[in-house]
């Protein structure tokens, strides 16, 4: 097995606990993951090895955080309607991996992290039955060009729901899990005398979603599903960590004071100061900077984690301030 591509970090990755503009709220204090768990799927086919495990460890970290947004009603009627048609017979979201391992350029010597997360961001996502076979023949078969009507599709999901991924060094990794069920990458697979998996294959080929830490545990592509890994594991030092914000917003979004809120959508790149009532900015550049030295005064310089990327339906449902308080 080696269907994972190995991709070292650059400057443009988005990297957990920096300041990215990527708004992380801690879902499980616990960082355990094992009651969320979606629908079991082999990357093993029809007799057709995919090469897809970093396409279907993506999802499944996704399936699983719109599985604990669902279960604890995070997800208004609306999104819960939208979301019937990504539904399972077992009531589990559960995403398309054809779809992503197509756009996203999986070969057979698998995929790279990065570029499955970039796929995702841009091409959007679609239903598991949307795109699928009673039976697949070969390669070409299974890796053949979509039709236009569900590339369409994808992006129709991405109007409603932005999906960001950022990167977590091995030491963060029981910190992240808070936020996330996390893609990972490890050897796959042997077992040592007690029946948990270990590190004596020595090469890294193989993603999977990490469900939970002390003990770690993951969620593969393969039977067993659920594997336990032995004591101080080898992972390769770098981990996904998978975001979903909303895109429509039927009701006015909550805003945390001193906090700044960054404008994604649209032509322009704009912030503000989150307050009580409203957001506060002026657009021209003096007032963008005065804005940004307001933040930063506030909060005494620590501003880890206090800026937060909205896009314009979010952005549009506040009430809006100039820095003289005169409402815009």
């Amino acid at each position: 097995m080696n269907d994972v591509i190995l991709r070292q970090l650059t400057r443009e990755d988005y990297k957990f606990g920096g300041i990215n503009g990527i708004y992380n709220e801690i879902l499980i204090e616990n960082g355990n993951w094992t009651s969320y768990l979606p629908t079991n799927e082999l990357q093993f086919v029809d007799g057709l090895e995919t090469m897809s495990c970093v396409i279907q460890s993506a999802h499944n970290c996704l399936e699983i955080i719109f599985k604990y947004l669902k279960i604890n009603k995070i997800l208004d009627q609306d999104d819960l309607k939208f979301l019937e048609d990504y539904e399972d017979d077992e009531g589990n979201i559960n995403f398309n991996d054809r779809f992503t391992a197509k756009l996203s350029g999986t070969t057979q010597s698998g995929n790279s992290l990065w570029a499955v997360g970039q796929s995702i961001t841009n091409n959007g996502l679609i239903s598991e039955r949307d795109w699928k076979q009673t039976k697949y023949i070969n390669w070409k078969d299974y890796y053949q060009e979509i039709p236009q009507s569900l590339l369409d599709k994808g992006k129709k999901f991405l109007e409603r729901f932005n999906i960001n991924y950022e990167t977590v060094l091995l030491q963060d990794f029981q910190k992240a899990l808070k936020y996330s069920p996390l893609q990972i990458i490890v050897y796959a697979w042997k077992k040592n005398n007690n029946g948990l998996y270990t590190n004596d294959v020595k090469r890294y080929n193989h993603a999977v979603c990490l469900i939970l830490k002390d003990p770690d545990n993951i969620f593969d592509t393969y039977s067993p599903f659920i594997k336990q890994l032995e004591v101080d594991y080898d992972y390769w030092t770098t981990a996904y960590k998978y975001t979903i914000t909303k895109k429509i917003n039927s009701k006015t979004m909550t805003i945390q004071n001193n906090y700044l809120y960054k404008l994604v959508e649209g032509q322009s790149q704009i912030i503000a100061l989150g307050m009580t009532d409203g957001l506060y900015w002026n657009d021209d550049v003096e007032g963008q900077l005065q804005t940004w030295m307001e933040f930063v005064a506030r909060n005494k310089g620590d501003i880890k984690d206090k800026i937060i990327s909205v896009n314009l339906a979010d952005w549009n449902s506040a009430k809006h301030f100039d820095l003289k308080k005169n409402k815009k």
